[in-house]
């Protein structure tokens, strides 16, 4: 059962990446991506490119909404907002 959730957990990041690239390229133009693989490759650097890259990406050529396009960029959200929102109104009951 755990290799089918490391699977698609394989699979959202390839396909997250890739539509990172898309964004990259629609924005960059082809080098654009070229430096942006390079940074990722070479100094490990990921997050700023491919996760703007992905919004950008699902936003502008996939044509999703926003908000669905920013869950799919940063699906930690789904978990951050409402902890932090619990947290808020906890703190207003004591």
């Amino acid at each position: 059962m755990y290799i089918i959730f490391v699977i698609l957990f394989l699979l959202f990041g390839a396909t997250q990446i890739f539509i990172g690239g898309m964004g990259i390229q629609y924005y960059f133009g082809g080098l654009g991506l070229g430096v942006a693989i390079f940074l990722f490759t070479f100094f490990r650097i990921s997050f700023p490119f491919f996760s703007v890259g992905s919004y950008f990406g699902a936003v502008a050529v996939l044509k999703w909404h926003w908000i669905l396009a920013l869950l799919f960029a940063m699906p930690g959200l789904l978990f951050m907002v409402p902890a932090f929102i619990a947290m808020i109104t906890e703190s207003f009951r004591k």
